[in-house]
């Protein structure tokens, strides 16, 4: 998805992919892409996967793993003991 609306052939090859994975390319060929515009992403900016969305891809992902931490080490209160009515 993060070559959508773009020529994705560069990103292709650079994964590496199976002969099998090469002949299904080949079945899937609409017609080569000459010209044209880009499509724009909804935001106004040109989709790339960069930006917020990225940061937030990478940084929730570790702040969950680190309250995880925290309340197995009694850093933080377990929320469900609270929501249970008293801490162990």
């Amino acid at each position: 998805m993060d070559a959508s609306g773009r020529d994705a052939t560069e990103d292709f090859e650079d994964v590496g992919h199976s002969k099998t994975a090469i002949s299904l390319m080949e079945k899937f060929l609409v017609g080569d892409f000459e010209g044209g515009i880009a499509k724009v992403a909804r935001t106004g900016k040109a989709s790339g996967g960069s930006g917020v969305s990225t940061w937030l891809q990478f940084m929730v992902p570790i702040l969950i793993a680190m309250m995880i931490i925290a309340i197995n080490n009694g850093f933080l209160e377990n929320p469900l003991e609270l929501l249970r009515g008293g801490a162990v």
